[in-house]
């Protein structure tokens, strides 16, 4: 735990109760225990889980992200899930991010923009920044007018 005082978290963050984990247990467990209460609570199975966000700084392992980790064990099959990594504002950036997917009308189509990688043409040091500039003079990295910079 934080070398610190009850007193203090709770003045400076408002949290009050805090739970340790056991030795062989993960971010992924204690997400998907809760997630499992909340689901009991809300009268929902996994299949009606339409996405999952895991705000965390401890996630298990860089990958496969912990959220997907939850998917699986609490049968989410259909879910998008990833990762926040944000530390304490992290829990209000995944209410914001959540709400945004909750008031946004599924994606039925999604485009995908070619990129350009120089490495792959042996390009390194000097060489690779003149090449780069010589093509941003031409015009080669011009975004079209509606890919939004993508």
């Amino acid at each position: 735990m934080v070398d610190t005082t009850d007193e203090w978290i709770t003045s400076r963050t408002g949290i009050k109760e805090r739970r340790l984990a056991a030795k062989d247990e993960f971010t992924s467990d204690l997400a998907a225990k809760a997630a499992q209460r909340a689901m009991k609570m809300a009268g929902v199975t996994g299949e009606q889980i339409d996405l999952i966000i895991v705000a965390t700084i401890t996630p298990d392992m860089p990958f496969p992200s912990t959220a997907c980790l939850v998917q699986q064990k609490i049968g989410a099959k259909k879910a998008a899930a990833f990762d926040l990594e944000a530390a304490c504002s992290g829990f209000i950036y995944g209410l914001e991010i959540a709400q945004q997917f909750i008031m946004s009308p599924p994606t039925t189509r999604a485009r995908h923009r070619r990129g350009k990688t120089f490495h792959h043409r042996g390009l390194a040091g000097p060489q690779h920044l003149r090449a780069v500039w010589r093509r941003r003079r031409r015009g080669d990295f011009a975004n079209p007018p509606d890919s939004h910079g993508c």
